[in-house]
């Protein structure tokens, strides 16, 4: 799969020191779902996991992030990662969410 390849483990390693940062025009909590408007007035609903991480951002860097949600969830830190860079591609292309290398 994607992520044994060469340019996946390039982006994994990249996203240790990056800070994400949410584009967000309006939220709501709604138990363990998070609805989010992003800047285009576009609605989505978040899950538990995309919630949580969402609400960890701006100023904190990802690898940060991520050992907080380990602890949360019990989790293995490349699994986690991995799930990580999933809901980070699925925000970006939502406009939610950018990067800062």
């Amino acid at each position: 799969m994607y992520r044994d390849s060469e340019s996946y483990l390039v982006i994994k390693k990249m996203l240790q020191n990056s800070v994400p940062h949410t584009k967000i025009l309006k939220l709501r909590e709604e138990g363990e779902v998070l609805i989010v408007v992003n800047l285009n007035t576009d609605t989505f609903f978040l899950n538990e996991v995309a919630k949580d991480f969402l609400l960890l951002c701006n100023g904190r860097k990802f690898s940060e992030i991520v050992d907080e949600l380990c602890e949360i969830y019990d989790v293995d830190k490349d699994i986690l990662t991995d799930d990580l860079m999933d809901i980070i591609r699925d925000l970006q292309y939502k406009r939610i969410l950018y990067m800062e290398v």
